[in-house]
């Protein structure tokens, strides 16, 4: 038997409505939801960005220069609809989260996870869906790691 994962994509509040939203990202929302809801192959992925307050002085700060997803902030945090669309599934399907430095998943932590997904399931992914924010770096960026 297979499984189809749902990963969501950095759906946060500095994302959506933050510090790096926009009203077309806060228009995404219902969308993604609504593909959380109705998912019904039992994995669900969310990422987060995750940085630390020294994220200036990365290299990524220093070529996106905006503060954003500070680690223990709100800005970190998934955004209400979103996270509460995850809650209400978590009971009937399996929801796990990856908190990532930089626009992709690492591979470190792409073993990671599929090697928690063999030893719960024992089961093969064939097909990976991705929808979230940050179209031309994050889901792209995680679309080749997931590959």
């Amino acid at each position: 038997m297979s499984k189809s994962i749902l990963i969501v994509v950095d759906t946060q509040n500095d994302f959506i409505d933050g510090v790096l939203g926009s009203e077309q990202a806060v228009d995404t929302v219902p969308n993604i939801v609504k593909k959380i809801e109705e998912f019904n192959n039992g994995i669900i992925i969310t990422t987060q960005d995750t940085h630390e307050t020294n994220y200036m002085e990365t290299p990524e700060g220093k070529g996106l220069p905006v503060p954003h997803c500070i680690q223990g902030t709100d800005g970190h945090k998934l955004f209400g609809e979103t996270a509460k669309a995850v809650e209400e599934v978590e009971d009937k399907k399996y929801v796990h989260t990856i908190y990532k430095e930089t626009f992709a998943t690492s591979p470190a932590d792409m073993v990671n996870l599929k090697i928690a997904l063999m030893e719960r399931f024992g089961e093969t992914v064939e097909e990976i869906e991705l929808v979230g924010l940050v179209t031309n770096m994050c889901v792209l960026s995680n679309a080749v790691a997931f590959q």
